[in-house]
């Protein structure tokens, strides 16, 4: 069985890193196990884009995937808590039925979700010192702005996957949006009428539509 070691840090600040991991899990026909045994860090753009790599393998109709937890157990917990591991090797129907934390965990969205909105808005106006409520509703506007612009032009056959976090240490709350669409370069090309590179060439870039 095939396996992909993901980074020591999947962070933005290892973006590259994290993308790579993710072509390399789409190209894989057949069971497939992720590593984290190594991690030592996640962030919402890291877990947000591997748990759509995996998310994309199995819309291939794919896998399944075999998850190595982090040797690390504050990684681990942090992973349970945004329900990485559902995301993962849970089913569609497992992750509709767990239990909600608020805005912590991880949401696959197929549509707007006034309430997601509402809590997104209600965390940043209750955690991040400064922030208005004046303040707070512009954000939840451009949220909102946001993913209806993936609903209406991202042509994402799995919508999005979001994940809000609140940082103590840092007063701040981090915001993750990433669509399983084609991409600008594609959608360019497909209006021009040229063919699409090969997806070896392209996986990374299409993640990040």
């Amino acid at each position: 069985m095939p396996t992909v070691r993901l980074p020591m840090r999947a962070t933005v600040r290892e973006s590259h890193e994290i993308l790579r991991c993710c072509a390399d899990i789409e190209r894989n026909e057949g069971k497939l196990t992720l590593d984290a045994g190594p991690c030592e860090r996640f962030d919402p753009l890291g877990a947000t884009l591997i748990a759509l790599a995996v998310a994309r393998l199995e819309h291939a109709g794919h896998g399944p995937v075999e998850l190595v937890p982090p040797s690390d157990e504050g990684v681990a917990r942090f992973l349970r808590e945004i329900a990485f591991p559902l995301y993962v090797t849970g089913t569609s129907e497992e992750r509709r039925a767990a239990p909600r934390h608020g805005t912590l965990e991880m949401r696959q969205l197929e549509r707007l979700d006034p309430v997601y909105l509402k809590d997104v808005a209600d965390l940043l106006a209750g955690r991040v010192p400064g922030t208005s409520e004046e303040v707070s509703h512009l954000i939840q506007l451009c949220l909102n702005e946001l993913l209806q612009n993936v609903m209406d032009h991202a042509e994402s056959a799995l919508g999005c996957l979001v994940h809000t976090r609140w940082h103590r240490q840092e007063q701040n709350v981090r915001l993750a949006v990433v669509d399983g669409g084609m991409g600008i370069f594609e959608a360019i090309c497909r209006q021009r009428g040229i063919r699409f590179p090969p997806p070896a060439t392209t996986g990374c870039a299409r993640l990040w539509a």
